[in-house]
């Protein structure tokens, strides 16, 4: 089953972001959610955590992440697919073999 990653931007200006599993499960990414923007540590650490759950390992670059994908999505809502994320990680040419 293919995971689907959701974030939304909530009143407060932190960004929630769940992962739902493909087989009925959602889970939020990290309790704690993420304060959203292109600027400051939260981006590269919502990259981290999103390559992290698809990978299983830390071997994806979170910086480039960010600018190819995070920085370019609807600030107040987005829907990601592992699908997707694993297309992008196949175009770069710095991603480790599996």
């Amino acid at each position: 089953m293919t995971k689907t990653y959701h974030g939304w931007l909530d009143g407060h200006g932190v960004c929630h972001v769940e992962v739902d599993d493909g087989q009925g499960a959602v889970t939020s990414l990290r309790d704690q959610g993420f304060v959203w923007g292109v600027s400051g540590a939260e981006l590269p650490d919502l990259a981290a955590s999103m390559l992290r759950d698809v990978l299983g390992n830390d071997d994806g670059d979170s910086r480039r992440f960010v600018v190819d994908v995070l920085a370019v999505l609807p600030p107040s809502r987005w829907t990601l697919s592992q699908a997707q994320i694993e297309e992008w990680m196949r175009g770069r040419p710095w991603q480790k073999a599996p």
